[in-house]
């Protein structure tokens, strides 16, 4: 009786040693970065396991697959998965992320929702600052678009790009 007891332990131990290794391995999967697919699948794999999965997994993987759905330039699939991402936790850069996968699509109104959202959110957002600032230029708003690049600066004052931006508007830059 004591052998089989062993055995039965032994077993569980070994099918919980496997199913946390492929487990690790799933999680991993939802974090390449240079092969989409892989990522993608990963994922999946996490979203399709729903309730099992902790929220900020669940979050995490939405989130994640969406980022490599935009950079495939799949913009619709990119936006659902960050609402899906949002609707569990809104989080300053999945609004972020969603307003730049509706810049891809040319939603310009969705896009200045998600970066005002994102500033909202996170105040000290430089690059969601940034993204205003080029919509309202885009827009033909410069005054619009000059508080906007000040406000990177004033954040962060060496941003790749905004104080060329503002002079090329006529803007002081301090």
């Amino acid at each position: 009786m004591e052998a089989r007891m062993k055995r039965s332990i032994l077993m569980i131990l070994a099918l919980t040693l496997s199913a946390t290794s492929a487990s690790a391995d799933r999680y991993s999967d939802c974090d390449q970065s240079e092969n989409l697919e892989p990522w993608i699948r990963g994922c999946t794999q996490i979203i399709e396991r729903g309730q099992q999965e902790t929220k900020s997994r669940l979050v995490y993987a939405y989130y994640k697959r969406g980022m490599a759905y935009g950079g495939m330039g799949e913009h619709d699939r990119a936006i659902a998965d960050f609402t899906q991402s949002i609707k569990l936790a809104p989080l300053a850069k999945t609004y972020f992320a969603r307003g730049n996968a509706y810049v891809g699509k040319r939603a310009w109104g969705e896009a200045w929702t998600d970066f005002v959202t994102t500033t909202e959110i996170g105040p000290k957002h430089a690059d969601a600052y940034y993204m205003l600032g080029n919509l309202a230029l885009d827009g033909d708003d410069k005054q619009r678009a000059i508080i906007h690049f000040r406000k990177v600066l004033e954040i962060e004052p060496s941003h790749q790009g905004t104080k060329e931006k503002l002079k090329k508007l006529g803007a002081t830059v301090k």
